[in-house]
């Protein structure tokens, strides 16, 4: 459950490019005509989890000891829980210790780093006073920008090889948190849905996100993408690697464990935190 947080190096960034999984991209333009709501409420939540709240507003509101670790709630300036973090032991300093946005050190220096990097983003989707939706964090990825044309470096293969300082640099600026996010559609405590995000095949970039539904009968139903602007680009087809995906260009890995138990664990802590339905928030609106 617990990995010591990390500050990414020059170094390491070259691990994440290569063995990094999905990333999600902000300020989508898709309007709710085009997307049922599952679909843009997963958009809407990805593009608030690229606006975080700010860092120094994070504070600690209830910690409950678990067979498997601690699971923390933290709330935010506005006294609404906000996210939920996993650890193996207490955090010390929710500011420190939980990072909102990528971070970077330069090559040999000492990060120091502390924390976990187990944490997620929770919502009332529903208004019913339960969390049902959640948006763990994967990492920093390398995210298409909305401006990219056809000049983006290719980062995708075996081996990403740093070519300039200029390539350095538009690499780490488009670098995003991303998150793979469970929903529960039915109100059951059990998750239904769950988005990937996606990226290209052909150099590597995330874009888009994979959705996968645990209640279809079909597997161009069970798996469909939409893109980074939130359209709809059609089911997914089984790829020749084991466990991909593609569509369109897009290609996702879905290493991601059962989100089941993990989530019914969030929900047995926050029933223990007396966690208040005023104190969640909604999932955002999906902004046109």
């Amino acid at each position: 459950m617990h990995r010591p947080a990390v500050i990414w190096t020059h170094i390491s960034l070259l691990a994440v490019l290569l063995g990094a999984v999905p990333a999600a991209q902000a300020q989508m333009r898709a309007t709710s005509a085009r997307l049922g709501s599952t679909e843009a409420a997963l958009v809407a939540v990805a593009a608030e989890a690229d606006a975080p709240p700010a860092q120094e507003a994070l504070k600690p509101f209830c910690a409950q000891q678990t067979e498997g670790g601690v699971i923390s709630f933290v709330t935010s300036g506005t006294d609404k829980v906000v996210l939920v973090a996993l650890s193996a032991q207490p955090l010390a300093d929710v500011q420190r210790d939980i990072w909102l946005s990528p971070r970077f050190a330069r090559a040999g220096e000492d990060a120091q780093a502390t924390g976990t990097q187990d944490w997620a983003y929770i919502y009332d989707g529903n208004g019913d006073g339960q969390i049902d939706h959640m948006a763990f964090l994967i990492g920093p990825l390398p995210t298409e920008p909305r401006t990219a044309g056809k000049g983006l470096p290719n980062i995708s293969g075996d081996q990403v090889r740093i070519k300039n300082p200029a390539m350095l640099d538009e690499i780490l600026k488009a670098m995003r948190f991303g998150f793979w996010q469970v929903r529960d559609e039915d109100g059951d405590g059990v998750p239904d849905s769950m988005a990937m995000p996606a990226r290209r095949k052909e150099n590597g970039w995330y874009r888009g996100w994979a959705i996968f539904d645990r209640r279809a009968t079909s597997e161009d139903a069970s798996c469909r993408f939409i893109d980074r602007d939130g359209r709809p680009a059609g089911g997914c087809r089984a790829a020749q690697e084991s466990g991909a995906y593609e569509n369109n260009r897009l290609s996702t890995h879905v290493w991601v464990r059962d989100p089941g138990p993990i989530f019914s664990a969030i929900l047995d802590a926050a029933k223990a935190c007396k966690i208040q339905p005023s104190q969640l928030r909604p999932v955002p609106a999906l902004r046109p």
